[in-house]
Order: structure tokens, then C-alpha cells, then sequence
């Protein structure tokens, strides 16, 4: 670390959020690949990196806090302060619950189901339209949406225009959802 750990976690604004996860040591994930699930560069890498093994899920853990917060994946999250050396060594104090800094801990008894959670996650590659990893036809496509233009010049439209009214948003959703919304929605490819 060199230090850049300690400055990081000492000029943090204490309107920001910190939070700590010890999680992952334990938990281990990656080797549903071997079994033929997913594709892409996260598969490429779990299994360069693991010799088609595992390894510990810090990295997925701290994603998956990002995107779902801190209190998903059977975990809870405990107020307290951390201080880091130069050398990135970690000191947590739960006395010191004033700077917006938490600690989180997954159930020591769900970690099997957090290892299936986040498996599912790296598993559900996106879909690629006739290559490894398709599925149901649906493809994803750079700078496009299933609906395409309107052919009446004024562009295409989305998520944010379902055209039913015209100013009707489907809204923003997985991928899941969106391509249960098309299937359900007539005349979408």
C-alpha cells in the first residue's frame, strides 16, 4: 500500500460512507465455471487465476455491496471507526460509531447460500446472440435498445419510452426483467 491506503481511509469526507468487509476469506467461488456455466473475461480470469479452481470472494463480496448495500448477502453492518497504517494493517474501533464507517459480517451460516448468490451472479454471463453464453434468442447489443428507431426521425427508444403513451418509461431494471417485459410486450424481438 505505501501509504495510499492510510491517506484514502484519513480524507474521506465523513459525509461518504466507509464501509469494511472482513468477508470472503472463507467463501469461496469460481469453480461453478469448470461446470460449463457463464463466459467472458470474469470466467477467463477465475480460471486462468484459479487453474479452473476457486478462490477467496473478497472482490465479488465488496461488488456486491456496492451495487445491492451492505446489508444484502445475509450480512449485518456494525457503526464503528477504522484506521489504517502506511503498510494498509487495519485497527477497528466499535467505542468511535461517529464517522459514517461500518464494519460488515456475512451469517456465519449462510455462507453456502452466499457462495450460490454470488456463483449465480458471475454464472449469468451476459447474453451473446449465437455465441457461448446465448440465451433466448435476446442479444446485447452496444448503443441500441430492442426497439430500435421510431422511423419517424425522432431516434429510437427504450427504457425511458415504452410509446405507450409516448412519454411512458418502462424504467431501469435488470436484464431479467427487461427481456421478461419484451417477451410479455407484442411485437418485440
Amino acid at each position: 500500500c505505501d501509504g495510499a491506503a492510510q491517506f484514502v481511509v484519513e480524507n474521506v469526507p465523513t459525509t461518504i460512507k466507509q464501509v469494511f468487509t472482513l468477508n470472503g476469506a472463507d467463501i469461496y467461488t469460481g469453480s461453478r465455471f469448470n461446470d460449463g456455466c457463464g463466459s467472458g473475461p470474469v470466467k477467463a480470469a477465475y480460471q486462468k487465476w484459479t487453474n479452473y479452481g476457486s478462490r477467496p470472494s473478497w472482490d465479488p463480496i465488496t461488488v456486491w455491496y456496492a451495487v445491492y448495500g451492505e446489508s444484502s448477502l445475509y450480512s449485518t453492518a456494525h457503526a464503528e471507526t477504522t484506521t489504517v497504517d502506511y503498510y494498509g494493517h487495519e485497527v477497528y474501533d466499535t467505542s468511535d460509531t461517529s464517522n459514517n464507517m461500518y464494519q460488515t459480517w456475512i451469517d456465519s451460516t449462510r455462507k453456502g447460500d452466499v457462495t450460490k448468490i454470488l456463483d449465480d451472479a458471475m454464472c449469468s454471463a451476459p447474453c451473446l446472440g449465437g455465441k457461448a453464453g446465448a440465451c433466448s434468442g435476446y442479444e446485447l447489443n452496444s448503443m441500441k435498445n430492442c426497439w430500435g428507431d421510431r422511423g419517424d426521425g425522432s431516434g429510437s427508444h427504450g427504457a425511458t419510452d415504452l410509446e405507450s403513451p409516448s412519454d411512458s418509461s418502462a424504467g431501469v431494471m435488470t436484464l431479467s426483467a427487461c427481456m421478461n417485459l419484451c417477451d410479455e410486450t407484442p411485437n418485440c424481438e
